[in-house]
């Protein structure tokens, strides 16, 4: 005689698989949620340090392109140069990339800058941001 061994499943037995509740999703979504939240404002305080400090290193080759513009055509303090001179100074040929900037430096904070007189430093339209210190040069 053959025994069968039937096993008959109650609708209330457990199962073997182990899901996550709804509980533990919401726990770990609330985590994410803080962890951005405090995180957030380092990013965006990080990327206006990053844009100021571009913008301080551009107006540093401003004004080294104009102390080697003084030194060749001897100006001197207080003489009046443009944007233009740099990019292509007396005599040089338009285009030929024969000026003290390959181009004109543009602000990652949309700003304009100003080249002032020999002897005085360049500056950047946007001043001062609330992360950062003024966008002038630093001597």
């Amino acid at each position: 005689m053959t025994v069968l061994n039937i096993s008959v499943r109650s609708k209330f037995a457990t199962s073997t698989t182990r899901a996550f509740t709804l509980v533990e999703i919401m726990v770990v979504i609330a985590v994410i949620a803080i962890v951005v939240a405090i995180a957030t404002p380092t990013w965006l305080r990080q990327r206006e340090i990053s844009r100021g400090r571009a913008c301080q290193e551009n107006l540093f080759k401003i004004d080294g392109a104009k102390e080697q513009y003084a030194l060749e055509y001897r100006a001197s303090n207080g003489t009046t140069v443009d944007m233009t001179q740099l990019l292509t100074p007396p005599n040089a040929t338009a285009g030929a990339g024969e000026g003290y900037l390959k181009a004109i430096p543009t602000c990652f904070a949309n700003g304009t800058y100003t080249v002032n007189a020999i002897g005085a430093v360049p500056v950047c339209s946007i001043g001062a941001t609330a992360f950062l210190e003024p966008h002038v040069m630093q001597e």
